[in-house]
């Protein structure tokens, strides 16, 4: 996902103030942001916009938002 120069800055430090790690780095290193286990593959296209957006992989985005019904 391409955001504006401003919009990574804030997204890399809301993330490094609230996980540790700027999520630019987050996706270089395909792991996710709250658990750090690698990312290896995202079964549906809301889940893979959904890593791009906050960085977490889908163990932890069912965890955050519950299953999809």
């Amino acid at each position: 996902m391409k955001r504006s120069k401003n919009l990574q800055d804030l997204a890399d430090s809301l993330s490094k103030m609230c996980f540790g790690e700027k999520l630019s780095e987050i996706h270089k290193k395909k792991i996710c942001i709250q658990c750090k286990r690698k990312v290896e593959e995202i079964a549906d296209p809301l889940s893979k916009a959904e890593y791009e957006i906050s960085g977490l992989c889908q163990v932890c985005q069912i965890e955050y938002f519950g299953e999809e019904d």
